[in-house]
C-alpha cells in the first residue's frame, strides 16, 4: 500500500459519506485495528464530521 492508494481511498469514502448527508455529524466507528477502520476514521475527520471511535469490546447492552 502506498501512501497515494491510501490517500485516494480516503477521499473515495469520504466522498461517498457526504453523498448520503453525513458531513459534519457525529458518526461511531467499531471494529478491529485494520486498514479499513483507518481510512474510516481520517475520511470522516476529512469531511468535518466527528469520529467517535467506540472499542470493540464494550458489552452491547
Amino acid at each position: 500500500m502506498t501512501f497515494s492508494q491510501w490517500r485516494d481511498d480516503v477521499r473515495h469514502l469520504g466522498t461517498g459519506l457526504i453523498a448520503n448527508g453525513l458531513r459534519e455529524e457525529n458518526i461511531a466507528i467499531v471494529g478491529e485495528n485494520s486498514y479499513g477502520w483507518c481510512c474510516s476514521f481520517f475520511a470522516v475527520m476529512a469531511i468535518g464530521s466527528v469520529t467517535v471511535p467506540v472499542d470493540k469490546e464494550l458489552p452491547a447492552g
